[in-house]
């Protein structure tokens, strides 16, 4: 398994770097304009939501390739304060912040999985992914199975840690 890429999110000028790794990582990957169109909104979503709203935030990103599948996987999460209310936050229009309020419901919109679990006022974990090519089958499960993720110490570009299931 190759180590997601731990990007933190504190000030508005990450936005811009995340967006621009998460770019690469999908035009490495052979990706097309439209995926990679998609993998810059959804980075750049959450990392603005993370600038937002979060006490401390950090996104994970990754090329995972499972059961055939070629994604690009993008988790963020924060340490507060959370949602009190996810579905409000989801539905378009719908802003604590006085923005237009459509971020997260793109981000769901443009990933074929998409997950969120908050909990006021630890904080807040979305994950998704992006298939790599523009139409995927309509045989791709619209949930996770079973995962992990693997980080690199700071500074360093290959883990040693390794896990295992059966």
């Amino acid at each position: 398994m190759k180590p997601h890429v731990r990007l933190v999110i504190e000030d508005q000028s990450q936005v811009g770097d995340a967006r621009r790794l998460a770019v690469r990582l999908a035009t490495d990957h052979g990706c097309d304009d439209v995926v990679t169109g998609r993998v810059a909104i959804v980075v750049t979503e959450l990392a603005n939501n993370l600038v937002r709203h979060a006490k401390r935030g950090v996104l994970l990103l990754a090329f995972v390739e499972s059961g055939g599948r070629r994604e690009i996987e993008v988790i963020a999460m924060d340490h507060g304060p959370g949602m009190a209310d996810v579905n409000a936050c989801l539905r378009d229009g719908y802003s604590s912040a006085g923005t237009a309020g459509n971020g997260l419901g793109a981000v769901r919109r443009l990933s074929e999985q998409f997950s969120i679990f908050s909990r006021p006022p630890e904080g807040t974990v979305v994950a998704v992914r992006i298939s790599a090519v523009a139409h995927p089958s309509a045989a791709t499960p619209s949930a996770f199975e079973l995962g992990g993720v693997c980080v690199c110490a700071p500074g360093e570009v290959v883990s040693g840690d390794g896990w295992a299931f059966t």
